[in-house]
């Protein structure tokens, strides 16, 4: 199922090639954007699977609950696993602190971590926008999640950025780049500040970004919009 995300709402599209650069014909874009936050601080990354399978394995999955600051102990009940993978008493010792996390911690915008955690795992299929919300929580096929049965279709990685943002990023994404939404675009992108301009790296899924919350903020007061150039 595609999901039609809104992330710059009914706003209007403000780009367009830049004509005053004969000597690269379509190939510098002039946006109008409204850059949220950085991708990550030296924390907020997990681990990268590119070059592995591109599906998620438990290890990974793991450690990006470990970002997202999520308890996954119901979970890996639920699939017969254990939360250590070794016998590594401080990991161990690790988990129980994840395990004996109560209450419930919530996301900014009033979801739960799991739930946000899970949304940005399936992109949006475990759903915020309420018409579109496919899967509730409880009806959520845990054990195919930590069986891994989500196919990564292409490299992302998982990040939480310093403004607590969490989310997948195409798998090239350093924690220094940063999101933004364009202007008319239906989802946020990674940028990657060069001297004078920005380097595109690609599209992303951000819990609290898809359906127009960064316009909401553009109208209130608390982001502005930037004129960029992307190479």
């Amino acid at each position: 199922m595609e999901i039609p995300f809104q992330a710059s709402s009914d706003y209007p599209s403000a780009a367009a090639f830049d004509s005053n650069k004969p000597d690269k014909p379509d190939s510098v874009l002039r946006v109008q954007c409204l850059i949220v936050d950085q991708v990550a601080d030296e924390n907020g990354m997990g681990i990268n699977p590119r070059s592995k399978d591109r599906k998620l394995n438990w290890p990974i999955m793991k450690d990006w609950a470990r970002v997202a600051g999520v308890n996954l102990h119901d979970y890996a009940r639920a699939a017969g696993l254990s939360l250590s993978d070794n016998s590594d008493e401080e990991d161990e010792e690790s988990d129980r602190e994840f395990v004996n996390q109560k209450p419930e911690r919530m996301y900014f915008n009033g979801d739960s971590l799991h739930h946000a955690f899970f949304s940005s795992m399936r992109r949006g299929l475990y759903g915020t926008n309420p018409s579109h919300n496919t899967t509730s929580e409880t009806e959520l096929d845990r054990k195919k999640v930590l069986e891994v049965e989500i196919s990564m279709e292409g490299d992302w990685v998982f990040f939480r950025s310093p403004r607590g943002y969490m989310g997948l990023a195409d798998s090239r994404a350093l924690p220094t780049d940063c999101v933004c939404v364009l202007l008319g675009a239906s989802v946020p992108f990674v940028l990657r500040r060069q001297e004078n301009h920005y380097l595109l790296i690609g599209e992303a899924y951000v819990h609290g970004l898809m359906y127009g919350e960064a316009i909401e903020m553009m109208r209130s007061g608390s982001l502005e919009v930037k004129t960029i150039d992307i190479y």
